[in-house]
């Protein structure tokens, strides 16, 4: 069984992915539907209204972030993070 990572879990946008693009510190959230095509959200103050962690989980030195992210226009989604992304994702919204 593999590892669920940088991904919706639940909410608004399941299955979707989160991605980190390190040369412009950007974080997407990045879905693709079969009817609705690829929706790309950037993630950032504009967008996010506020971030809630929920559980972290630590396996060997990995360790993972269980949050909320509710969005600016009202939709929310559960994610799971590694510790990279999450520590990025956070100071972008503080």
């Amino acid at each position: 069984m593999g590892l669920i990572r940088n991904m919706v879990t639940a909410g608004d946008y399941k299955g979707a992915n989160i991605i980190y693009k390190a040369f412009s510190e950007k974080i997407y959230l990045e879905a693709k539907g079969i009817l609705a095509g690829k929706t790309k959200v950037e993630l950032n103050k504009k967008t996010v209204r506020k971030m809630e962690v929920k559980g972290q989980s630590q396996t060997g030195v990995v360790t993972d972030y269980q949050v909320v992210i509710y969005f600016a226009d009202g939709k929310k989604s559960q994610v799971i993070l590694e510790a990279l992304i999450y520590n990025k994702l956070s100071a972008k919204l503080f």
